[in-house]
């Protein structure tokens, strides 16, 4: 696996202009308004590690998947938290990232789906 020195992210994010939607507030009013208008799938990828299970429960009217290995007993368990700053919905590389760490690790992940700006606060 190839790794970027952690000095050369935050440059290169810059220089890509990754984070142009959050420069001004007026531009993430805009996202935000984007995203309640035509919102993001939550839902898992059709394929995922082929050694994980995915089932989804529902509490306080909001999904929780869990993923977890196919065979054996887990050893233990965590719970994933996307990134997305409460704005963005999880994507498929948190989901593949999550059922990597399923696999490998043994171990079943929790990834509670919880609500986003402008739906989880009064804004």
């Amino acid at each position: 696996m190839v790794t970027v020195p952690s000095g050369i992210v935050a440059p290169a994010l810059r220089l890509a202009r990754a984070n142009r939607t959050f420069v001004s507030a007026d531009e993430a009013r805009r996202h935000v308004r984007a995203r309640s208008l035509r919102p993001t799938s939550y839902a898992p990828p059709g394929r995922l590690h082929p050694d994980v299970r995915v089932d989804v429960a529902e509490h306080g009217g909001w999904p929780v998947y869990t993923v977890a290995p196919r065979i054996g007993t887990p050893v233990g368990s965590l719970v994933y938290v996307h990134g997305g700053g409460w704005v963005n919905q999880i994507v498929s590389q948190h989901w593949h990232l999550a059922a990597q760490i399923a696999a490998e690790a043994n171990t079943t992940v929790t990834v509670p789906i919880y609500p986003l700006i402008p739906f989880g606060c009064d804004c």
